[in-house]
């Protein structure tokens, strides 16, 4: 039987990513692909982090407030907002 690989993705934060890169440099016989997948076999196997429920307006208020944050800092004067009204 021929098993279908379905590719999954997320975000991660850059202190997340370096230490995930760090972890990998020196461990050079895992890739992130396993390493991911073994962590959350095992996280679901064996839940021992307690979870907190958040609401989706709590989500998206966080993910729009880092969106925000990132393209503000990536405008920089550029940025329409950042115009001043002399310029309009």
């Amino acid at each position: 039987m021929n098993e279908k690989n379905i590719l999954k993705a997320f975000r991660l934060p850059s202190a997340d990513n370096e230490a995930i890169e760090r972890f990998l440099k020196g461990n050079p016989v895992f890739d992130f692909s396993t390493l991911a997948r073994t962590a959350l076999l095992l996280f679901i196997q064996n839940p021992q982090m307690e979870l907190k429920r958040v609401s989706i307006e709590e989500t998206l208020r966080k993910s729009f407030k880092e969106d925000k944050d990132e393209l503000d800092g990536l405008a920089g004067e550029s940025h329409p907002r950042k115009r001043s009204s002399k310029a309009r």
